[in-house]
Formats: C-alpha cells, sequence, structure tokens
C-alpha cells in the first residue's frame, strides 16, 4: 500500500517520495501534480510571435499564473476544505481562478489520462542534476535560484522584439529592466575562446620544443659516451696486444 501512495499507477514506474511524511499529501499526489503542470505547459504555450525568426521560444500566462496561484492557495496543511489542500480538487480550482476555459480543462485532463506515459518517461530520461535545478529552453542555469536573477535569465532568452511585456512590468518592480547582461557572465566570448585557444596552441607548441632540445641533447650525450667506450676499448686491447709481443 505503502508503494502504491507513491506511485502514479500500479506498475511502479513513475513515483515520488512523501513530501510531508505523516501529512496527508502523497508521492502520487505529487507525481499527478507533475503531470497536470506539463500538460498545462504543453496545451496553453504559444509562440510570442509567430513571424518571428526566433520560434522556438513559447510563452504560456496560464501556466505562470496557474504556478503562483497553485503555489498560494494549495500548500496549506491547516486547511479542511479539499479546495484548499494540496491535490486535483485545489487544481481544478486554480485552473477556475486563473479563467482556463472548459475546452483547455479538457485538452488538458485529456493528456493527463492519454499522455501520461510519454510525458513522464520523458522527465525520466531528462533527469535534474541537483536537488533544485532549472533549465531555460533546454540550456542548464547554473546561476543564484532567486527570483530575480531567474527573471532576469528567463527573459534575457527572448530577442527584444519579442521579449513578453511582462519581462519589463516585473522587473520595473525590481528596479529596472535590463536583461541583456545575464548569461554573459556563464561563458566565454567567441574571443576569449580563441585567444585561450591559441595560447594553449602556442604553451604546447613550447613544450613540445622544449621536449625536442631535451631529446636532442640526450641523443648527443648518449652517443658521446658511447663513442669515448670504444676508443677506451680499442685502447687497451691494442695495449694488450702490444703486451703480448
Amino acid at each position: 500500500d505503502n508503494v502504491n501512495q507513491m506511485c502514479y499507477e500500479h506498475d511502479h514506474k513513475f513515483c515520488s517520495a512523501d513530501p510531508d511524511g505523516t501529512g496527508f499529501v502523497t508521492g502520487r499526489d505529487v507525481v499527478e501534480e507533475d503531470l497536470r503542470q506539463i500538460c498545462l505547459w504543453h496545451r496553453t504555450a504559444e509562440e510570442e510571435d509567430p513571424d518571428a525568426d526566433n520560434q522556438f521560444e513559447t510563452f504560456s500566462v496560464h501556466w505562470w499564473d496557474y504556478i503562483k496561484a497553485f503555489h498560494d492557495n494549495c500548500f496549506n496543511r491547516d486547511a479542511t476544505d479539499r479546495k484548499k489542500q494540496f491535490g486535483k480538487e485545489c487544481s481544478d480550482a486554480v485552473l477556475d481562478q486563473i479563467k482556463v476555459t472548459d475546452s483547455m480543462k479538457h485538452k488538458i485532463n485529456k493528456c493527463v489520462k492519454s499522455e501520461a506515459d510519454e510525458r513522464l518517461s520523458h522527465e525520466l530520461q531528462t533527469t535534474a542534476w541537483g536537488p533544485l535545478a532549472l533549465r531555460i529552453n533546454g540550456w542548464r542555469y547554473r546561476g543564484v535560484l532567486e527570483a530575480e536573477t531567474v527573471l532576469r535569465a528567463i527573459c534575457a532568452t527572448y530577442v527584444q522584439r519579442v521579449r513578453p511585456k511582462a519581462c519589463a512590468d516585473i522587473l520595473a518592480h525590481f528596479g529596472g529592466s535590463k536583461v541583456d547582461k545575464v548569461y554573459r557572465t556563464e561563458g566565454l566570448s567567441f574571443k576569449t575562446a580563441g585567444l585561450v585557444l591559441v595560447s594553449m596552441i602556442g604553451a604546447i607548441i613550447v613544450i613540445l620544443w622544449l621536449y625536442g632540445r631535451y631529446l636532442n641533447r640526450s641523443v648527443r650525450s648518449a652517443l658521446r659516451e658511447e663513442v669515448m667506450l670504444e676508443v677506451k676499448a680499442a685502447v687497451m686491447q691494442r695495449g694488450d696486444a702490444y703486451q703480448s709481443m
């Protein structure tokens, strides 16, 4: 029974640890909620500008509104109303709160029922690299997990002309809307990478040159010693021959 409470299906393929010990939330509840959020994203995410060149970036207002509202309304351990407790009832109430249409809710529920194995299997194959991890458009985020920093990183993935208005509106709350410098400290520029590569090649050449000189001296020294030994042996042979006469 404990295993069934931790897993989404009876085959125990998709499971999660119990998040609150003796509390009412089970690992199965966590997996189901993860699946609902995944389906919500895939059914509501849209391209900001279908005519733009960077059609990879998508944005879902409903997903962000849901995450905030679910966190605000569904984590009350003392609540007696199921609509205020972690689970499907609270999830449905949040969908109503953020004005998700009935047709969209039908699509989300259909995704949960018919695409669970596909969606959750994908999550298993792309596991996180730490307890708290974030990917932005497929790239690992390696900055500080703070609201302002993460928001700037997300907004920086959009080119200026298709950047959501929410980026400027929310960043204004933090005292500015500049996002261009996010990520530039995360890696090397092309120029810097080129200089590093040239420096490494130069260092390798110098090391090989010094090693070549060392080998040359070693060979000369070995040959010199070998010649001296041959000469000494020849002199000793002649001396012995002279004495025998």
